[in-house]
């Protein structure tokens, strides 16, 4: 009853700077390198006394977690603050890539905006996937039910982008996580599919048959043309005529001249 009644909308954009935008952009360029082709899924598990407090999975259930996740084909990225130690040792348990307290705030706007998928307890990073419109998979305590779909676009609650779930066994949220995943995955498929067809569209141009004319030129452009050819050949004749009068002089004798 305490949640408001009225429609509320407290997103805002975020804009990286260039320089984080590039900095997020080398990270995954190396992390795609080594994904051999397999989709990209942020992780983000929190910590060990963040885990205790909101009674979350802990080391054991991530790992189970995560090979399943590795076992369907998804190549896991460990995300989160310096603090997040619970996430950093699952990322050496497993030896998966760790950027647990390696970015800016801005960086890692910028890496959730490219990643594939995302799924994680519940923090601002599943919100700040839904606020860059990318699918999202969050976990959150039994308390918070209420809360974990009130804010949410309605949109991305309709078609599933955006899915809440409580903390069970790893065996009963697995089935939902697989469906999300796979769900993705179609979404990354359609999005590469409408890039390659904008890329390789023909340019209807080559096949025109037709001359193509010259955009007619402004008045004041037509004169600056004329002027330029006159002085070019003002100055190409300007040696020969010296000479021809030169040769006249010479033919006339000093009488002429005087």
């Amino acid at each position: 009853d305490w949640l408001p009644d009225l429609p509320t909308a407290f997103h805002y954009p975020l804009y990286p700077s260039e320089q984080e935008t590039m900095r997020a952009g080398e990270l995954l360029t190396r992390q795609r390198f080594a994904a051999d082709g397999r989709p990209i899924v942020g992780i983000s598990c929190a910590s060990y006394r963040g885990a205790e407090a909101w009674k979350t999975w802990g080391r054991e259930e991530w790992i189970r977690f995560l090979r399943l996740v590795q076992k369907n084909g998804w190549y896991p990225i460990l995300l989160g603050g310096f603090w997040d130690d619970l996430t950093h040792g699952v990322a050496c348990e497993l030896e998966l890539p760790d950027l647990v307290g390696k970015t800016s705030t801005g960086e890692m706007v910028e890496v959730l905006r490219r990643l594939d998928s995302y799924i994680g307890y519940s923090s601002g990073l599943n919100v700040i996937r839904t606020v860059l419109d990318k699918p999202a998979f969050a976990l959150w305590p039994d308390f918070q039910v209420e809360l974990s779909t009130s804010w949410a676009p309605p949109d991305m609650l309709r078609l599933q982008r955006y899915v809440a779930t409580q903390w069970r066994p790893v065996e009963d949220v697995w089935p939902a996580a697989r469906v999300f995943l796979k769900r993705c995955g179609e979404e990354k498929e359609k999005a590469n599919g409408q890039a390659a067809q904008t890329a390789g569209e023909p340019d209807e141009s080559a096949h025109d048959p037709a001359p193509r004319r010259s955009p007619r030129r402004a008045p004041f452009q037509q004169t600056a043309a004329l002027l330029r050819r006159r002085r070019r050949r003002s100055n190409a004749q300007a040696p020969f005529s010296r000479l021809l009068q030169r040769h006249l002089r010479r033919q006339r004798g000093p009488a002429s001249r005087g």
